[in-house]
C-alpha cells in the first residue's frame, strides 16, 4: 500500500508540524510506503523568490490600473513602492535566516525580517482576502462551506495555485497512491486544504482524499451535520487522534471483513464505502491508542533545509491532552476526545536517541499541551546523564515543584525557553476560570526561570465572562511589572471555544443565550451574553485599548519573524540568554526606529500621498514600511523638502516608524 501525506499551506516558515512525522512513522511501521510533503514551505519558497515576487508585482500593477483611486487602492499603491526592492533582496533575506552566523547578527536578522514582512504585505495587496500574522497565513473571513467551495473553484483566489498544481503533478510520478491524507492543523489552513483536495482529485482520479488534524477535529460537528456538503469537498475525515482511525482505514482497504468495523472517529463518504464494499451496518469500533506502541516520529523524506532556520527544529510529544485539564476556557483536549495519556519515559529516551542518531536533532520542542513536572525532571536527568546535546522548549504550568534545584536541572539538560498559560493577573478571575494557579505563584516561577536564563513566553487574554474593567487592568499591570523578564507576551480577547467547559455548561459561568453565529461555519463560533461584567460587544474596543499598550511594553517578540515564541526565539535564547534578549533587542528596535539621518528622509525613502490625505513611505534601505493617517503634516512631510517640519509630527512619525519597524502591528 502507498500513501501520500501532505501539509497544506501554511503551517510555518520555520519548521514542519509534528503531525506529518508522527503519522508517517505509524504508517511505515505497518509496512505502508509513505511520501510526506509540506507543500506550505515548498510553495512559499517558490513565491518568495525574485520571480515569485515579480509575478505578485504584475498582479498588483494590473489591479492598481483597474482601481478607481478615489475609491481605494491604497494598499496597491503602497505595494508598488516595494516590489522591486523586495524582489531584489528576498533571496538574501532567506539566506540570512538559514545562515548559522548571519542569523545571530541582530542587525542583519532585523533587515531580513523586514524584507520578508514586506513580502507578506505584497501577498496581501495582491490577494486582499488573505492575511498574515507573523508567518501564519489565514483568510480574512471564517471558513464556511460556501467560502471553501468558492475558494477551491477559483485559481485566482490565492497565489499558490500554479505552484501546488506543479508539485502535485510531479508527485503523480511518485505513485501510484492508494489514498491521500491532508493534515490540517490550523484553522487558517482550511481553505487551502479544500483547494488542494480539489486539485488532488483532478490529478489523482479515483484516489480518495482524507483529511484530519486539529482543525478538522474542531469542525467535526459541522462536517457531520452537513455530511453531503462535506463529502463534496473530501472523501473522508479523521477526528481526534489519527493513529486509530488510520489503522482502521488500512484494515478496511486491505480486508474489510477482518477490520471488525469502522472507527467511530473515521467518517467515510458513500462513494468510498461503495468502492471498498463496506456495508452500511458495519459495526462502529473505538480502539484506544497506546502511546507506547507508537514509533519515534519519522522525518525521512521532508526537506528540512527549506525552512527559514539555521538548523532544523524537531518535535516530540510525551502526552496527549493536558494533565490538569480543568481550565474553563480551554478546548485543547477536544481533539483528543478528552483522554489523557502519557508515553513511558523508556520510550521517550529511545525517541531522543533516535532523533539524535538518525536526524542529528539538536533543537527540540516538546509538543505537550502542558509538560508534567515529574516528566520534566525525568527528561532532565536522562539528557544530562546520557550527555545528549539538546536545547529544548516546553509548555508548563505554574507549579510549586519548579523550585530552584529543579529549574537548575532543567537548564543543565538544555531547557532554554518556556511558555506559560498565565491568562490573567487577577486571582479572582483565575479562580473563576478554574485555572488552579494564582498570580503570586506565577511571579515566583517567572523570576526563578528568568534567574536561570530561561526565555519566557506568557499567554494572556481579557474578557472572560464576569471580568470587570478593573480586573482586566490587573492583568495589564501584572504583565508590565514583569516586562524585563519576559521575552514574548501574547495578549488576546476571549471567545467561547467550541468544546470548552464554558461551551458545555454555560450557565455555570454566567453565560446565557449561547448560540451559533452561523451553523455552516466549519469551526463553530458563538454569540453569547453574560450575567455580569461588560457586554461581550464591548470587548473588541477594550482589547484594542489594552493591546497597544502591551505591544509597546513588549517589543522584543516582534523582533522575530514569528512575532512571538517559536524556533527563532529558542535559538536566540540559547545563543545570548534571556537577559540579553529582553534588554538588548528592545533597545535595538527603538534605536533602529529613529530616522537614519537626523530628522531627514533618507535617500532611499519612497513616498506616496493618497487621495484621502494619508501617507505611505517605504525605506528601501531598511525595509521599513511607514503609514501616516490623514492629518496635519502629511503633505508637508511629503513635499516640504528633506526636513521633517514639526516637532510633534516628528515625534508621531518616529513612533509610527518604530511600529512599522518591529513587525506587522502598525499604529495609525
Amino acid at each position: 500500500m502507498s500513501v501520500l501525506l501532505i501539509s497544506p499551506p501554511l503551517n510555518s516558515l520555520t519548521h514542519p508540524h509534528a503531525s506529518l512525522p508522527v503519522l508517517t512513522a505509524f504508517l511505515r511501521a505497518r509496512g505502508v510506503r509513505v511520501v510526506q510533503r509540506d507543500l506550505g514551505i515548498e510553495v512559499m519558497e517558490e513565491l518568495f523568490s525574485a520571480a515569485g515576487i515579480a509575478a505578485l508585482g504584475g498582479r498588483i500593477r494590473r489591479k492598481a490600473a483597474a482601481e478607481d483611486p478615489e475609491r481605494g487602492g491604497k494598499r496597491l499603491r503602497e505595494a508598488l513602492l516595494m516590489v522591486d526592492v523586495v524582489a531584489e533582496g528576498i533571496e538574501a533575506a532567506k539566506g540570512v535566516m538559514r545562515d548559522r552566523e548571519a542569523f545571530y547578527d541582530p542587525e542583519r536578522y532585523l533587515h531580513a525580517h523586514r524584507l520578508l514582512a514586506r513580502g507578506f504585505d505584497l501577498i496581501e495587496a495582491a490577494h486582499p482576502n488573505l492575511r498574515f500574522n507573523g508567518d501564519a497565513l489565514s483568510m480574512r473571513h471564517p471558513a464556511t462551506f460556501d467560502s471553501c467551495e468558492a475558494f477551491a473553484a477559483d485559481p485566482e483566489s490565492h497565489p499558490f495555485h500554479e505552484a501546488i498544481q506543479r508539485r502535485l503533478a510531479e508527485l503523480v510520478g511518485s505513485g501510484p497512491f492508494d489514498w491521500i491524507g491532508l493534515s490540517v492543523t490550523y484553522t487558517g489552513q482550511l481553505h487551502f486544504a479544500f483547494a488542494l483536495a480539489r486539485m488532488a482529485h483532478e490529478l489523482f482520479p479515483g484516489v480518495p482524499v482524507v483529511m484530519g488534524g486539529a482543525a478538522i477535529s474542531l469542525a467535526e460537528d459541522t462536517l457531520r451535520r452537513f455530511a453531503q456538503r462535506a463529502f463534496a469537498l473530501a472523501d473522508g475525515f479523521v477526528f481526534g487522534e489519527g493513529e486509530g482511525p488510520l489503522g482502521n482505514l488500512l484494515n478496511l482497504v486491505c480486508d474489510p471483513a477482518q477490520a471488525g468495523g469502522i472507527h467511530k472517529n473515521l467518517m467515510l463518504s458513500p462513494a468510498v464505502r461503495a468502492r471498498f464494499a463496506l456495508p452500511d451496518d458495519l459495526a462502529t469500533i473505538a480502539p484506544v491508542t497506546d502511546l507506547d506502541q507508537l514509533p519515534t516520529p519519522d522525518y525521512g523524506g521532508l526537506d528540512l533545509s527549506r525552512y527559514l532556520t539555521p538548523e532544523p527544529i524537531f518535535f516530540l510529544g510525551n502526552t496527549r491532552t493536558c494533565y490538569y485539564g480543568q481550565c474553563a476556557f480551554c478546548s485543547c483536549g477536544y481533539g483528543h476526545k478528552g483522554r489523557y495519556a502519557i508515553r513511558s519515559m523508556a520510550k521517550i529516551e529511545q525517541d531522543l536517541r533516535t532523533l539524535k542518531e538518525r536526524f542529528g536533532a539538536r533543537c527540540l520542542f516538546f509538543t505537550d499541551d502542558c509538560l508534567p513536572p515529574k516528566r520534566g525532571r525525568e527528561i532532565a536527568e536522562f539528557l544530562h546523564g546520557a550527555g545528549l546535546d539538546f536545547v529544548w522548549s516546553a509548555w508548563l504550568r505554574y507549579e510549586k515543584s519548579f523550585d530552584d534545584d529543579t529549574v537548575a536541572a532543567l537548564v543543565r539538560s538544555g531547557l532554554r525557553q518556556v511558555s506559560f498559560g498565565n491568562e490573567s493577573g487577577s486571582a479572582q478571575m483565575l479562580e473563576t476560570m478554574r485555572k488552579g494557579t494564582d498570580p503570586q505563584r506565577g511571579v515566583e516561577t517567572i523570576r526563578r526561570m528568568a534567574a536561570h536564563g530561561v526565555g519566557i513566553d506568557l499567554q494572556n487574554f481579557i474578557g472572560f465572562p464576569g471580568e470587570t474593567h478593573e480586573q482586566a487592568q490587573e492583568t495589564v499591570r501584572f504583565l508590565v511589572a514583569l516586562k524585563t523578564m519576559v521575552t514574548t507576551c501574547a495578549f488576546g480577547a476571549y471567545y467561547v471555544a467550541h468544546g470548552s467547559p464554558v461551551a458545555l455548561e454555560p450557565t455555570a459561568f454566567g453565560v446565557s443565550d449561547l448560540r451559533l453565529i452561523d451553523p455552516e461555519r466549519l469551526i463553530p463560533s458563538y454569540h453569547y451574553t453574560v450575567d455580569r461584567g461588560p457586554d461581550p460587544a464591548e470587548l473588541p474596543d477594550l482589547y484594542k485599548r489594552f493591546a497597544g499598550f502591551i505591544h509597546l511594553n513588549f517589543l522584543t517578540g516582534t523582533f522575530f519573524l514569528e512575532l512571538g515564541i517559536g524556533a527563532h526565539t529558542l535559538l536566540y535564547h540559547e545563543r545570548y540568554g534571556s537577559a540579553w534578549v529582553c534588554s538588548r533587542l528592545p533597545l535595538l528596535l527603538r534605536r533602529r526606529g529613529q530616522w537614519q539621518s537626523g530628522d531627514r528622509w533618507g535617500d532611499g525613502v519612497r513616498r506616496v500621498l493618497h487621495p484621502d490625505g494619508s501617507l505611505s513611505a517605504f525605506d528601501s534601505h531598511s525595509g521599513v514600511l511607514l503609514r501616516v493617517e490623514q492629518g496635519q503634516g502629511c503633505l508637508a512631510v511629503l513635499e516640504g523638502g528633506a526636513d521633517v517640519p514639526d516637532a510633534k509630527v516628528r515625534s508621531d512619525l518616529n513612533l509610527l516608524f518604530r511600529e512599522g519597524l518591529v513587525g506587522r502591528e502598525r499604529s495609525s
